[in-house]
């Protein structure tokens, strides 16, 4: 009902559970999924893991009302390209939608202030060592990325090589433990990066 007042974006299929969803998927071919986390069935979860798989192309915005840092991190690590917590309302799932169809991650607030790394990397995190250990033109992609700029936009607004930016954002989310942008997206938040 909400995505019918937006012109832009046209409902293509609707799912009530993981597998038919993942069935609508595969027969459709969306541009975006709009996938709840706690479907029944094969889980939110599972679905856009599946989806990122076997349909790169389908971007997915993942829909949550669960805030606890296990569902966060199992959430932001399943890859998918936003993240949106229920109650915000209509504009936050078209903020979402807006820039998963501009190639940007978006990763919602309360959800990023619940992220926390699987690893070490959290302590890090913790004491700003992960920024410190950066060097100053990771900063600056760090900053650009945040922005949800691409890797050709920076590499374009830097004059550097694409391989350059990509070689510097490998580095940076190594050292900061972070496995895709999204996570990307809620540790430049915590850090208020942006």
């Amino acid at each position: 009902m909400l995505l019918s007042e937006h012109r832009r974006y046209h409902v293509v299929g609707e799912a009530h559970d993981g597998e038919t969803a993942l069935r609508l998927v595969a027969e459709l071919l969306p541009d975006i999924a709009i996938i709840d986390l706690m479907l029944p069935g094969i889980s939110g979860i599972e679905v856009t893991e599946r989806i990122r798989n076997s349909w790169p192309d389908t971007g997915v915005v993942m829909i949550t009302g669960n805030l606890n840092t296990a569902s966060v991190n199992a959430a932001l690590a399943c890859g998918a390209n936003a993240y949106v917590f229920k109650d915000d309302g209509s504009e936050e799932l078209i903020t979402a939608l807006r820039c998963v169809t501009q190639g940007s991650p978006y990763v919602n607030p309360k959800i990023a202030r619940s992220f926390q790394a699987p690893d070490d990397a959290a302590q890090n995190r913790k004491t700003n060592s992960g920024m410190n250990s950066l060097t100053a033109r990771e900063r600056e992609i760090l900053r650009h990325l945040a922005r949800g700029s691409s890797s050709v936009e920076i590499a374009e607004t830097l004059a550097i090589a694409f391989n350059t930016v990509r070689t510097h954002r490998r580095n940076l989310m190594r050292k900061l433990g972070l496995r895709n942008l999204a996570e990307v997206a809620a540790y430049a938040f915590q850090q208020n990066i942006l």
